[in-house]
């Protein structure tokens, strides 16, 4: 009886043991999917977004577009500029509770901007 407890608490210590391992391992997984696209979101904004958003304002202003139409597209951009530069503003770190309770708050604070921008026109 004493054998078979002990059996029985060694295979559950190993069960436990090998979820935990798992667990670990599926969330280092998970966040290094996330720093790889947290990386390769900076970049497209620093390269791509960032640099040529100013080049579509300025196409927008030449346009033969109406001028409610233009004036609309303009603050849209700006705003989604406004936006995109917030967000690439944020870092976590994932071992700390308090950074990720900023984080929240700091994609939040953002989308409330955002809303608020989209909101006045």
């Amino acid at each position: 009886m004493v054998i078979n407890t002990l059996k029985s608490k060694r295979k559950r210590n190993t069960s436990k043991t090998m979820l935990k391992n798992q667990f670990t391992a599926s969330k280092r997984e998970l966040y290094k999917k996330y720093k790889n696209s947290e990386s390769n979101f900076r970049m497209l904004f620093k390269l791509v977004i960032k640099n040529r958003m100013p080049q579509f304002i300025k196409k927008l202003e030449i346009s033969n577009l109406s001028d409610d139409l233009k004036q609309k597209s303009i603050l849209a951009l700006r705003n989604l500029s406004s936006f995109l530069d917030t967000v690439s503003a944020i870092r976590i770190n994932l071992n700390k509770k308090k950074n990720k309770e900023y984080f929240f708050y700091s994609l939040n604070l953002a989308c409330n901007q955002c809303r608020r921008s989209a909101g006045a026109s």
